[in-house]
Formats: structure tokens, sequence, C-alpha cells
């Protein structure tokens, strides 16, 4: 070639990835071997340190708190200490040598630019934008050499963390069951056949209050979560109780005040906000979600609600209704693919979005807006639960499904009065949908609500729509939210009672 890639690939913006291109980046940091092997080296030694910091809580606590004893404790405060300072010099260490490696990088590339710019024809200088070179020659190199370097950093502090998850064992707490394999599982089966265990309802004011007692080996242990899964409220070892803190009196407690949204602030703050405020969050659901969704119609998972559908019908609201059931199948059914929750549930996550990405997708619409419908419907989802709660015998999919719905009427076309019919609308028709726990029923739920979902801005399409007093129906959406929220945090409260007596056969 007479010329180069100046003059004959100016930009290649919806090119594939090209490994070759690949190959001489990372080239150009090989020039600089000593400082990618030092921050290598320097990285190594932070990220090990940030590994060994939960083994020396467990430590401490097994130790100095259960042992009840202090003999040691100097020793350890000291070993801590040295590790925070030796950190601390790392990450200073690496910072500079990163941000050496770039400067390095930017000074090579330009250097060779400028000398394959001095060999190139004038003609090119006659139809060449000064401005796209100068952009070429300072902001994307600077792109590039960042890239590059800071990249190098990531990708080893990644690579020592996914030894430290697959290897250590810290606390997992939701994620308890994740590492274990089929020989475990014969093992619980063994256990299961073998061990009387008896499960209780409790008289509690707490919606969640898990009380478990074991035995082995002479010893006896009591643990007690309240309010949410993840609370920890006592431990008992031998009649020696080991941590116990009092347990809030509402579920509720500790989570951030909802109580300002509204539909018509929703709408506006989904209309008018820089979508690189929401790209992140909502991009990482929309990926997480969908992928489950694909996972459940592609694999054999629980009662394959998602994959029926598809079976017997067709359209964009059956494929709507399909992919969000599906990504509950896989879900509910022992798949261990990332969700992204929405309102504190990943059903609900998946709900509020899977079927308003494959809506968008029917539409033509384009990224931003399918992020925009989205986000709303995860907007409406939250507010809709404030006044429900965290725990409730109203089924939290019933929310996400009036969420997708009003997002797919966005995506439609729809404004504030289209939105608040269809949340109006449907909240009246499926309000009776009732929590009997999590399993593979969730999905058909789900199905169902996004169905009402649809429904509820069809029929404001065509004119049909409930009336204030039409059962919870309220004056407006705002009321109507509000009378969900009362039928589910007061009027449920002694069904949720019935349905856990049902469950554990009393």
């Amino acid at each position: 070639m007479a010329q180069n890639d100046f003059e004959n690939k100016r930009d290649t913006a919806d090119q594939k990835i090209d490994l070759r291109l690949w190959k001489r980046l990372i080239a150009y940091a090989m020039r600089h071997r000593r400082t990618v092997v030092s921050v290598m080296l320097v990285l190594l030694v932070v990220a090990g340190i940030d590994l060994a910091y939960p083994q020396l809580s467990r430590y401490a606590i097994d130790h100095f708190i259960e042992g009840g004893t202090t003999e040691g404790l100097w020793l350890y405060g000291l070993v801590y200490a040295a590790l925070v300072v030796v950190q601390s010099l790392g990450v200073f260490l690496f910072v500079r040598g990163a941000g050496r490696l770039e400067m390095d990088m930017s000074y090579d590339i330009r250097q060779d630019a400028f000398a394959k710019l001095q060999q190139l024809s004038f003609s090119f200088y006659d139809t060449t934008s000064v401005g796209w070179l100068m952009a070429r020659m300072v902001s994307d190199i600077a792109r590039l050499s960042d890239m590059i370097a800071w990249s190098l950093v990531d990708l080893m502090w990644a690579g020592v963390f996914a030894v430290g998850i697959v290897a250590g064992d810290a606390d997992a707490e939701l994620q308890v069951l994740a590492k274990a394999t089929e020989e475990d599982a014969k093992h619980i089966q063994e256990y299961l056949d073998t061990t009387d265990i008896t499960v209780t309802c409790p008289e509690t004011p707490c919606l969640l209050d898990i009380r478990l007692t074991g035995w082995l080996g002479g010893h006896k242990a009591v643990t007690r979560v309240a309010n949410n899964h993840t609370n920890l409220v006592y431990i008992e070892k031998d009649g020696r109780v080991l941590l116990e803190k009092p347990e809030s009196a509402s579920a509720e407690a500790n989570l951030q005040d909802k109580s300002v949204l509204n539909v018509k602030d929703i709408l506006t703050f989904i209309e008018t906000v820089d979508i690189e405020r929401i790209r992140p969050c909502i991009s990482r659901q929309l990926a997480c979600n969908g992928a489950i969704a694909a996972e459940g119609l592609r694999g054999d998972w629980g009662a394959n609600i998602g994959s029926t559908l598809l079976s017997t019908g067709s359209g964009i609201e059956t494929e709507a209704r399909a992919w969000a059931a599906a990504g509950s199948d896989a879900r509910m059914n022992g798949c261990e693919m990332p969700v992204v929750i929405c309102s504190g549930s990943g059903n609900q996550g998946i709900t509020a979005s899977v079927p308003v990405w494959r809506y968008g997708l029917f539409l033509g619409a384009d990224e931003e807006n399918i992020l925009r419908a989205i986000a709303l419907s995860d907007l409406i989802t939250i507010h809709q639960k404030t006044g429900i709660g965290r725990l409730s015998a109203y089924c939290g999919a019933v929310s996400a499904g009036v969420g997708a719905g009003c997002g797919i009427a966005w995506l439609r076309g729809a404004g504030y009065d289209g939105i608040s019919r269809t949340i109006c609308n449907a909240v009246a028709m499926i309000s009776e949908c009732i929590c009997d726990g999590a399993k593979a029923s969730c999905a058909s739920k789900i199905a169902m609500a996004v169905d009402t979902g649809i429904l509820g801005y069809n029929m404001y399409l065509g004119g049909n729509n409930f009336r204030p007093g039409d059962g919870i129906e309220g004056a407006d959406v705002e009321e109507t939210i509000r009378n969900v929220g009362v039928l589910a945090s007061k009027g449920m409260h002694e069904t949720d009672r019935v349905i856990l007596n049902i469950m554990t056969g009393r």
C-alpha cells in the first residue's frame, strides 16, 4: 500500500474487533516491560492483602470473641496495622506506575504517528480536516494509552480477586449455596433422609423471623435472622450468647425514604435525565436479566413456563410474557447466572426490564429510549412497592408487571394520562395475586402480571377504564397506589400467616 491507515481507514468505529490492532497496542506497553512487571507485582501484593482482611476478621471473631480471650491481641493488631501500611504504600506505587506507563505509551504512539504523518502525500492534507488529525493525535491517543495502562491494572486486580472468590471461604450471605457441588447435593439428600427436621411457624410480630436450632457432637447452636434475609441478630453456642442485637420494629428500617415518588415526577425525570446518568445501571440490568431469560428459554428449567408460552402462542405480547417468565424459570430452579434486582427482588428486576426490552426491539426503538423505558418501569415498580413494604403476601411480580406495562406504554407513545390509566387498570385486575413463596410457579405469575400490565394500556387505548370505587380503584393514580399499599401491608398480614401455616403443615 502506497499510503497507510490514515488515508484508507480514517473511521473504523463500525468495524469488528481487530485482534491485530490489539497486538500492536500491547506491543507499545511491552516497550516498558519493567514498568509493567513492577506494576503487576505491586498489584499482586495489594490485592492479596485485600483478600487477607476477611480472614483476619474471621480469626478475630473465632479466637478473641468466641474464644473469650485477649491473648495475642497485640500481635494481631500489629499485623493488621502493618498490612494497612504496606497496602497504602502499594496503592501509591501502582497508581504512580500505571500513570507513568500511560504517559510513556502516549509519548511513543505520538512519536510514531508524527513520523508517519511526515510520509503522507500532500493530497492527503488537502482533503483531511486539521481538527480530525488533532483529535487523533491528542485525545484519541490519550484514550488508547489510558485504556491499555489501566486495563492491565484492572485485569490483574480482577484475576486475583477471582482466585479469592473461587478458592476462598468468605461469608457468602444469600449466595451461601453457590459453591455446592453435585457431591454436596448427595450428602445433603443423605442428611435430609436420616435427620429429623421440624419446621414450625412461630408467633412473632416480625414479617420475617427465622430461628434455627441444631445439635452436633454434643453441642447445641441457635441462630436467628429477623426482618430481612441477611440480618443475623442472635447467635448462641452451648448456652453462651455470642451475638445479640435488637431487631428493628419494621422490615423497612434503614431503607431509603421513597415517599417523594409520584408518577408525574417519575415521568418528568425519565424524559429529561441525561441518559449517561442511568446508562451504567440500566444497561447492566438489561444485560444480566436478558441473559438469564435467554437461558430459561434455551434450557430445561422448572415448569418451563417461558418456552411453553412461545410454543402455544405468537406475537410480541406473548414474547414479552415468555421471556420474563423464562428468566424466572431459570432463576427459581437453580441457575446461577447473576440477576439485577429491582425493589429488592430478582424476579421483579427481570419482570420490570425484560418485557420492556423485547417490546422495544419489536417497535424498533433505539437503545436510549429502551433504557429510559426500563428505568420508568423500575421506578413505577419501586413506587408501588413503597407502600407495600419489603415483605408481604402481595405478589411482588404484580408491581413489576404493572411497571413493565408502563414502560411498554411509554415506548408506544403514552404520556402521563396513559401511564396513569395503565397502572389503575392493571392493579384493579390483578391485585388479588398472592405470594406463597419463591418457587417455580413464580414464572407463571410473572407472565400473568406482564400480560395484565399490557392489557391495562390496551384498555386505555380503547377508551375502557375502571372507575373510582371499582374494587381498590381510587380517585387518581396516586390514591390507587396508596390503596394497594394498604391492602398489601395491612389487609394481607393475616393472609401471610395463613400461607405460612399451610406451607408448614399446620
